[in-house]
């Protein structure tokens, strides 16, 4: 999953938008939500196997999250 997430990392910065990602094989959702609360960040993407085989990915939306979160 890594190989994936890497290509599609590099796409983001190819096209100058600003993302990162936790260099594990399979990390934790509440690791990666603490991640994205902590560092204020309003969209997440999510790239597990199914998406790969449907060559799809799936975005989250937490600006409204952010704004109310301390």
């Amino acid at each position: 999953m890594t190989k994936e997430r890497m290509k599609i990392l590099n796409e983001l910065w190819k096209n100058k938008i600003n993302a990162e990602i936790l260099y594990s094989e399979n990390p934790r959702n509440d690791k990666q939500m603490d991640f994205v609360m902590d560092n204020r960040i309003p969209f997440v993407i999510y790239i597990g196997e199914t998406e790969v085989k449907e060559n799809k990915i799936k975005i989250k939306v937490l600006y409204f999250i952010l704004f109310f979160h301390k």
